[in-house]
């Protein structure tokens, strides 16, 4: 199995720059840079209740880093490309929770139309 090219799944606006890195046990993870989506991730983080609130204070300042590299898959139970960011500081990793970005919020910044459809059409049939 091979990584998503991201460069050929979103457009240029949205992909700064990709890299891999290693994890411990040798597994090769690809990473993306992108202001854009790095704001709609930070947008998404958290809900309304008191411990949502109390994630965004504790965790802003990590989270806001611009270097921030993230990990994207798609995940079709969600109708969404899911965003984490990776490689935190240790004292930091429980504030690199995962967070869906809706298909419709990718359409309009010129995220591929083939991957999204394909990720509506599983959601869709309930796969």
């Amino acid at each position: 199995m091979r990584d998503l090219d991201w460069t050929k799944l979103l457009p240029a606006s949205l992909v700064q720059s990709t890299s891999v890195d290693t994890t411990a046990d040798g597994t090769s993870i690809g990473m993306v840079a992108s202001t854009q989506l790095h704001a709609l991730y930070l947008k998404s983080v958290g809900g309304d209740t008191a411990q949502d609130a109390s994630l965004k204070s504790d965790c802003a300042d990590v989270l806001a880093d611009d270097g921030l590299a993230l990990q994207l898959w798609p995940d079709a139970s969600q109708d969404a490309v899911v965003v984490q960011p990776f490689d935190l500081p240790h004292a930091a990793v429980a504030c690199g929770l995962a967070q869906p970005i809706k298909t419709s919020d990718l359409r309009p910044l010129g995220a591929s139309a083939a991957l999204l459809d394909a990720i509506d059409a599983v959601h869709a049939a309930g796969r």
